[in-house]
């Protein structure tokens, strides 16, 4: 509309004679600013109704055209920024940033969102302690265990779409059934790295020993998440993971092999998420599960009322058995 009209008349400002010439610059001069405002108020409310929606992949071309249109628009900038930063992509938005420095040396949003990006690359100190304990019912009654946890946790980040990280953990797991405390210790190491917009991997190995007292366990994971165009998010991967949740697991050493599969779709206000796994313990036993859950806020944060609804199936191939001695003492557990 105007864009085109404006560019074909300016070029044939030289074919029209001085009283033409001079209602053309007054049309232009009355109506092209109205028509960048608009146009750049347009793109902007586009991109916003994106972003309110998480469609952070479809935002981005229109930012790009915004920036085109009005390269110094502060506002428009900084939500560039913001999305690919949502994405994982710290390097794009860094450079975006540093652009609008450059426009405006005092932009307080964009001095504070440099700063966050580079405190992503510097390396994270972390201590975490926890605490679980669950006691089963009737013959199940001493079966459970309590365990701590304290883990000493390390992050570097060698760029801002990877990140490696280090873990010493010890634990003291204390089986009722034994009224007995049993230390171990342990080091992991994970990492992921973002490929692309579409693309995330994580990996990761671990090892905990006993001292002696139980076998050793190693365990490791593997996953990828593709981001399906903003509306889906799908996740698979592979992991062994320990099964310790009675002292009969201590003993056996249960350890299971979980292959798994996410589906995740999430709007402004709905969220849907979907997930199979399929494990198969070292004891011959295997475990399908699925678990769907299904929410809707009903409100605005920080006020938000939401509804959820959650199912989960789960099957094994063999249910648990107990060997009972003929007093009536638990024995030892098949299946734990």
């Amino acid at each position: 509309g105007y864009e085109t009209f404006a560019t074909d008349s300016t070029a044939r400002l030289s074919d029209l004679n001085c009283e033409e010439r001079k209602i053309l610059e007054e049309i232009l001069l009355t109506y092209f600013p109205l028509y960048r405002i608009q146009k750049a108020t347009l793109l902007e409310s586009q991109a916003k109704a994106l972003d309110w929606q998480y469609y952070y992949l479809h935002a981005l071309p229109v930012y790009r055209k915004l920036a085109d249109f009005s390269p110094g628009n502060a506002e428009g900038l900084y939500g560039y920024a913001q999305d690919f930063c949502n994405l994982g992509l710290c390097g794009y938005s860094r450079r975006l940033y540093e652009y609008m420095l450059s426009l405006d040396p005092n932009n307080p949003l964009a001095k504070m969102a440099l700063e966050r990006n580079e405190q992503r690359l510097r390396p994270l100190l972390q201590g975490n302690y926890s605490y679980w304990s669950e006691r089963g019912t009737g013959q199940f009654s001493n079966s459970q265990l309590a365990r701590q946890q304290w883990d000493e946790f390390v992050e570097i980040s060698p760029a801002c779409d990877w990140h490696i990280r280090f873990l010493q953990s010890e634990w003291l797991e204390y089986p009722f059934f034994k009224d007995k405390y049993y230390p171990a210790q342990g080091q992991s190491i994970q990492a992921d790295y973002l490929f692309n917009r579409y693309v995330k991997g994580e990996a990761g190995a671990g090892y905990k020993s006993y001292f002696h007292r139980f076998p050793n366990r190693f365990t490791f994971a593997g996953s990828l998440w593709f981001n399906v165009e903003d509306y889906v998010k799908l996740g698979m991967g592979i992991e062994r993971k320990n099964e310790i949740y009675n002292y009969f697991n201590l003993k056996q050493a249960t350890q299971a092999d979980v292959y798994w599969a996410t589906l995740r779709a999430a709007s402004h206000a709905w969220n849907v998420e979907t997930t199979y796994r399929h494990l198969h313990y070292n004891d011959h036993n295997e475990l399908d599960h699925l678990n769907l859950v299904i929410s809707y806020a009903f409100t605005e944060d920080p006020r938000v009322f939401k509804v959820l609804m959650a199912t989960s199936y789960r099957n094994t191939a063999h249910i648990t058995r107990l060997i009972i001695s003929p007093k009536g003492r638990l024995l030892t557990i098949i299946y734990p």
